[in-house]
């Protein structure tokens, strides 16, 4: 299923290797194809997981789900209030049940606006990482923004890994009676600051940085002169008029940030790689030996 994408990024990569990164005309319609894959993908996963289901007898599975052992364990503490045995209406028998659910939903809010701050961290992180890169370096600007784009690589990692031991311990917390609700409320938040905290600095990138381009009064050379200067022509109808008084000989050299934004996701594809690799191969492997 992936064979369709990596043809084609490739045939996209030549193309920039040709052209440049910010000239690619290839970048535009990858992207589109992109966008459809993705979409076929998930719905060709979930007739084939629905298939499976059908076939295994497993559809009804999470109705007739056993409650976890944990939540057992508080059906049976009388100083535990909305969870008890009381007779449950699918099964008809009596199992552990949550009597009173607004316990519940006062944790799930509760667990939200901690979610919501650690999110609050992470764009914290961004912007300063961010402002790093402006920073020269020994007089390099390219230096400053080598350490800005790895600062953030590991801080993505780190904040990765910290927040799968907060997302489990928030999880155990709410005491979610089958394993379904449990894995369905841990993937939930763990959807949510996976997506801030890996693509955050991309967007920052690609929307606020560009964003800033020929707007003085919001400090545009400082913001992008970690980006590619692009000759642009003046006779483009979509050029704002305030920036005609910049045009030499019908032309104008902007920031484009596509360039800072490659290398930036190159950089965390890398340190993900590295520290995927030290936890999952490494760290085993070296027990192993001392042992």
């Amino acid at each position: 299923s992936l064979f369709y994408p990596v043809v084609f990024g490739l045939i996209t990569y030549i193309g920039q290797m040709r052209s440049g990164i910010e000239n690619n005309p290839l970048t535009f319609y990858f992207s589109i194809f992109l966008a459809f894959w993705s979409l076929a993908f998930t719905t060709q996963w979930t007739r084939r997981q629905n298939e499976l289901a059908f076939l295994w007898g497993t559809e009804t599975h999470s109705t007739f789900e056993k409650a976890r052992p944990e939540f057992v364990l508080l059906a049976k503490n009388p100083h535990v209030v909305g969870i008890e045995f009381s007779h449950n209406p699918v099964t008809q028998k009596i199992e552990a049940m949550v009597v009173d659910s607004r316990g519940a939903k006062l944790k799930k809010v509760f667990n939200a606006c901690l979610v919501a701050l650690c999110m609050a961290v992470v764009l914290c992180g961004v912007v300063c990482c961010q402002y790093i890169k402006l920073i020269p370096i020994g007089g390099s600007v390219y230096a400053g923004k080598m350490l800005g784009s790895i600062l953030n690589g590991i801080f993505i990692t780190l904040f990765g890994l910290a927040f799968e031991r907060v997302a489990r311990v928030l999880t155990q917390w709410e005491h979610p009676r089958t394993d379904t609700e449990f894995e369905n409320s841990l993937i939930a938040k763990s959807f949510v600051f996976d997506a801030v905290n890996n693509f955050a600095c991309l967007f920052y990138i690609t929307l606020f940085r560009s964003s800033a381009i020929g707007a003085p009064s919001l400090g545009m050379p400082m913001r992008n002169q970690s980006c590619t200067a692009v000759v642009v022509s003046c006779s483009n109808s979509t050029l704002n008029e305030a920036l005609l008084d910049q045009c030499v000989d019908g032309e104008m050299q902007v920031p484009s940030c596509i360039s800072d934004l490659s290398f930036q996701l190159a950089i965390i594809l890398i340190i993900n790689q590295v520290v995927g690799g030290v936890m999952e191969i490494g760290i085993p492997t070296y027990k192993a030996k001392a042992k």
